[in-house]
């Protein structure tokens, strides 16, 4: 079997789903989830990581744009529209889940301003 070769764009997408389950992986260990398997799967990420070029890079000018993406889908979801699927919600309670959206999303708004002169 010869080796695989990923283009830049794959590594890029490579790189993106590792760092995802890196950055799950640091979240489990932070509660104090530390096991053997956990070890195992970070080890696989990293050679996954080594063999396919990925290159898991947290200043990455791209991973500030997708973090902010993902904290303004987030507050989108937690608008009434977003909570449909989760049974009926009251006028009063809708109201503040759509005010408490905007608010979110208007913040994470503010930082994409900052976050493109960080990343030049």
């Amino acid at each position: 079997m010869s080796e695989p070769t990923f283009s830049d764009a794959q590594r890029s997408a490579i790189a993106s789903r590792l760092l995802a389950i890196t950055e799950a992986i640091d979240t489990l260990r932070g509660v104090g989830l530390d096991t053997e398997a956990l070890s195992a799967l970070a080890a696989a990420v990293a050679e996954i990581e080594v063999e396919t070029g990925a290159q898991l890079r947290r200043d990455k000018p791209g991973i500030v744009q997708a973090s902010i993406a993902q904290i303004l889908v987030s507050a989108a979801e937690l608008g009434p529209g977003g909570m449909k699927g989760y049974g009926e919600l009251g006028d009063d309670a809708s109201r503040y889940l759509q005010e408490q959206s905007e608010c979110l999303s208007a913040l994470a708004d503010s930082l994409l301003r900052p976050a493109a002169r960080n990343t030049r």
